[in-house]
């Protein structure tokens, strides 16, 4: 079954079906069945056919889930509209935490091209007696370098 309009309205038809995984794929199978052999009679039937035929994919999902428990298709509601608000949390996150990451380094390399940072290094300050230690402890090195 290669038509496109069968493929198109299953589509449609899948999103519509708010239910668990089970029972989804059990009313594809059956819409799949059904939209064959409607094929099977019309080859080359159409989108609009099929809609003419059995109704927009929304009103035989609605058929379709009318023989489920109300509680479960409430559920699976509520279960698919926490996994998209979870999931653009998440796309939310990430772009704001690109973007920030890329503000910084952008703000990071203007500093270095206005030259707007410091060079902050530490000196140390010797008094007279421990730079004259100092020299005689490098002289000592370097004798003791010659000598070897």
């Amino acid at each position: 079954m290669e038509n496109k309009a069968v493929e198109r309205y299953l589509v449609l038809l899948r999103r519509e079906l708010v239910c668990s995984g089970v029972d989804r794929a059990r009313f594809l199978t059956q819409g799949r069945t059904l939209l064959g052999e409607f094929l099977e009679e019309n080859p080359n039937a159409r989108y609009e056919d099929l809609a003419a035929a059995y109704g927009p994919p929304g009103d035989l999902a609605a058929e379709m889930l009318s023989r489920l428990d109300p509680g479960e298709v409430e559920r699976a509601g509520r279960q698919r509209k926490y996994i998209r608000r979870a999931l653009a949390a998440v796309i939310a996150l990430a772009l704001i935490s690109c973007t920030v990451y890329w503000a910084v380094k952008w703000a990071k390399a203007q500093e270095v091209l206005r030259g707007d940072f410091y060079v902050v290094e530490t000196v140390n300050v010797l008094t007279e007696e421990e730079a004259y230690e100092r020299e005689q402890q490098m002289i000592k090195e370097n004798q003791a370098q010659k000598g070897e």
